[in-house]
């Protein structure tokens, strides 16, 4: 017997497809699902109770909707969750985010620093894109993983560097072997007035210098 979401959405093999389709609210989702599709919506809220029980959802895309919150706690239990795609929304603020996410897309919000987790994303150690372009962000968020790949921030307001953001100050061995890719571009920040700031990359941000 099919489930009511998949009358509504199409479910293939552990993929539910809800794109386009007029949502308001995320709808029960079939226990095996690992791949949600919501994108082109009207949903105004995610609840705690909307994946719970869901421990082989891997990549959830809610993109392209109207989110203006998202319960404590909703994505923390998902112990495989490795994308989440959360651009396009009203978030002034990022969920709690499980130590598992590999790809993070949160720009185009409208996110501000006081919207990032207070001890910083260091605790996201498999975190490798982490995108955040076109928010309301002053500083570069920090705690950076040591994995991560990619950093796009564009659009932002942020306006200073300093020595700390990416590097190590005092330790010139250090190398963030990692981090290939820092969009800092359509930012005030000038990124040549602290050249000590990246040091320790193997590559220079994008931005104006």
């Amino acid at each position: 017997m099919l489930l009511p979401t998949c009358l509504l959405c199409v479910c293939l093999r552990g993929s539910v497809y809800c794109d386009d389709n007029k949502l308001t609210k995320i709808p029960s989702l079939p226990r095996d699902t690992s791949y949600f599709y919501a994108r082109y919506n009207t949903i105004t809220s995610v609840e705690k109770k909307d994946f719970e029980g869901l421990d082989k959802l891997r990549r959830v895309n809610l993109s392209n909707n109207r989110i203006k919150s998202v319960d404590p706690g909703t994505f923390d239990g998902l112990p495989v969750l490795e994308e989440l795609l959360i651009s396009n929304n009203d978030l002034t603020e990022l969920p709690g985010l499980p130590i598992s996410l590999v790809t993070l897309a949160a720009n185009w919000n409208s996110i501000i620093d006081s919207g990032l987790p207070s001890d910083g994303l260091a605790k996201l150690e498999n975190l490798k894109d982490l995108y955040l372009g076109n928010n309301q962000l002053e500083h570069v968020p920090h705690g950076l993983p040591e994995n991560l790949q990619l950093l796009h921030l564009q659009h932002n307001k942020i306006d200073s560097i300093a020595n700390d953001t990416f590097c190590k100050p005092g330790d010139k061995t250090y190398v963030r072997k990692s981090l290939q890719d820092v969009r800092l571009d359509n930012n005030p920040v000038l990124l040549g007035s602290v050249p000590d700031a990246y040091i320790c990359l193997r590559r220079l941000p994008t931005g104006q210098f």
